[in-house]
């Protein structure tokens, strides 16, 4: 009966010595998770700092930089058939803007002469269309069916020029498969632009008659020889063109690449 107080004693000890090297471990392991999360995160910020400081140094040291990051997305995108109109849609100003403007309402003005209205809706699709800005952008064309009008006959007209159909007995085209409001560095190319969208372009029926008949020479150029370079082609189109872009048009904003796609006039 003595030794059971002694056992128990012992027992008690050692358990209390076991707890405090438990304790001990336990504490010692978050101070040093504590401490590598602090060097990591100085790691981090000196890793960041010493990046952005390269960046701009690098951009001091080379300003043409920039534009060559710029070219190099520009030559990697693929030719479309659409106007683009990244800000037309949001309330970024600047003469991109002013360009979009002037190229997609004379296109509406082609595409939809009978509807008289068609320029005051789009101001009100657009007023919309920056109140959404920041928590629904425009991202893409389509989502311009999702506005509402307070007006049943504005919403109408909206309607009928992205659907299509018909209007005071004349077949309608449907706007959307002429435009786009996803992000380019220029609004249009003029390789594979359909005919409407050029004159909206150029707003000459000579000159659009002219490129029709050029690009698709050049399409069978290029077909024909494999190894003619492509930028030969491109300075030679854009050289018997640019000039006749109206002068308020700058000629950064349009795209004269070729490539080996049949340029469709419709």
């Amino acid at each position: 009966m003595g030794l059971i107080p002694w056992v128990f004693g012992f027992t008690l000890l050692f358990s209390l010595v076991g707890w405090m090297q438990f304790r001990s471990l336990v504490d010692h392991t978050v101070v040093q998770q504590a401490v590598l999360t602090v060097l990591e995160e100085q790691s981090q910020a000196y890793t960041d700092k010493v990046t952005a400081d390269a960046i701009h140094n690098y951009a001091t040291l080379c300003p043409q930089a920039s534009e060559y990051e710029e070219n190099r997305q520009h030559s990697s995108q693929r030719l479309t058939r659409k106007l683009h109109l990244p800000t037309l849609f949001s309330s970024k100003e600047g003469h991109q803007k002013e360009v979009e403007e002037r190229v997609f309402y004379r296109l509406l003005e082609l595409l939809y002469p009978t509807m008289q209205e068609r320029a005051a809706v789009f101001e009100l699709v657009r007023e919309k269309a920056i109140e959404w800005e920041e928590h629904f952008p425009i991202k893409k064309a389509r989502y311009l069916a999702n506005i509402e009008l307070s007006e049943a006959k504005d919403q109408d007209i909206l309607f009928r020029i992205l659907k299509g159909g018909a209007h005071d007995s004349i077949s309608l085209d449907s706007l959307l498969p002429y435009i786009s409001t996803t992000a380019r560095t220029q609004l249009v190319s003029v390789y594979l632009a359909p005919q409407v969208l050029l004159l909206a372009l150029f707003d000459d029926e000579e000159v659009v008659s002219d490129i029709l008949s050029f690009r698709k020479d050049l399409y069978h150029r290029l077909r024909k020889d494999k190894d003619l370079q492509k930028n030969e082609l491109e300075d030679e189109f854009r050289e018997r063109f640019v000039r006749s872009l109206p002068s308020e048009i700058d000629p950064s904003f349009i795209d004269f690449r070729v490539s080996r796609s049949f340029p469709k006039d419709q």
